[in-house]
């Protein structure tokens, strides 16, 4: 069977050089294996890119202080997330996405640009600016308790953020974040949430429902 295959092979190359020449015959098949090398190559880094698709796992790592009052956290000023390097507009995505998931598990929330006329006063505010714990005074926390009826502020940075289409999903983003006490200035929360997307809004909104249970969840169990 294999000998009778192999004539009707040999016969339909000869019967290409008689008609095109032994020249055209070689281009053609230096031009398959070109091709197929190529295949070959952007098929072994499809498998490296799903093999490393598989190592970037959504991840939270949540730390808090014994002596948080957390059931006494109903209402959170959130201030807005440092942008990723490279990535514009990232950290507005990350806080957008955060503040719509803690109103949807029952907290109420300050929106940034009330907590940044507050911040423009008595700090000084500058466009990108990025608050720290040791920025929020116990001057500066009173006036936003008193202007807000804040019981915390919620400060982070977006550490990561990037999409590309040879990843399945295609985006990803990481943030931290520290929440922070009105009324004492002590850090009750803080951690990494990351977690991947179609879209950097879709990743964002996965870890900002990531974020808001794992809070909501905490606030509960030290009611």
């Amino acid at each position: 069977m294999m000998d009778e295959k192999n004539q009707i092979l040999e016969a339909t190359i000869k019967n290409l050089e008689k008609t095109y020449g032994i020249s055209t015959i070689m281009k053609l098949y230096k031009y398959i294996n070109f091709f197929l090398h190529y295949i070959y190559k952007a098929f072994f880094l499809f498998l490296i890119f799903s093999f490393l698709n598989g190592c970037l796992m959504p991840t939270s790592h949540i730390a808090i202080s014994p002596y948080a009052k957390l059931s006494e956290i109903k209402t959170i000023a959130i201030w807005k997330f440092g942008d990723a390097g490279g990535f514009k507009n990232s950290g507005d995505i990350a806080t957008i996405a955060i503040a719509n998931s803690l109103m949807e598990q029952g907290f109420k929330i300050i929106p940034y640009t009330k907590l940044r006329d507050i911040i423009s006063i008595e700090i000084g505010y500058r466009e990108g600016m990025s608050l720290e714990a040791g920025m929020l005074t116990p001057k500066v926390l009173s006036r936003i308790r008193e202007e807000t009826g804040a019981d915390a502020i919620l400060i982070g940075n977006v550490i990561t953020a990037w999409c590309n289409m040879m990843w399945t999903p295609p985006c990803w983003i990481e943030c931290s974040f520290q929440l922070i006490d009105i009324h004492s200035g002590e850090i009750v929360i803080s951690g990494n949430v990351s977690d991947d997307g179609y879209s950097l809004q879709s990743a964002a909104q996965q870890v900002g429902e990531e974020l808001a249970k794992k809070l909501q969840k905490l606030m509960k169990s030290k009611k």
